[in-house]
């Protein structure tokens, strides 16, 4: 069966899911067909935050449900250098140890 997201900065998608996936298994299939990381997807169907153990037969998905999917962004997400790792307190740290 087919069910439809849509993503807050407004863009839709579908993807085809089991009737006995898990909302793990789902955003597994959006990290693969989407990009969006499974850390960073919250999904949310009948105003529900859906919880990853949950089998979406449970939280009544049927074909053509739609499910909200808020994309979070974490520090790790964005580009960082090598040499910028290492904040300047965590050096102070260290040279206080040493």
């Amino acid at each position: 069966m087919d069910v439809n997201f849509v993503v807050q900065r407004g863009t839709t998608f579908s993807i085809e899911v089991g009737f006995f996936d898990t909302i793990l298994e789902i955003k597994e299939k959006v990290e693969k067909y989407q990009g969006i990381p499974v850390s960073n997807q919250t999904l949310i169907f009948n105003d529900q935050i859906l919880q990853d153990d949950d089998d979406i037969w449970k939280c009544a998905i049927f074909h053509n449900s739609l499910i909200h999917l808020i994309e979070t962004v974490t520090n790790s997400d964005h580009h960082r250098s090598p040499t910028n790792h290492v904040t300047p307190h965590f050096l102070l740290v260290l040279i206080y140890l040493i």
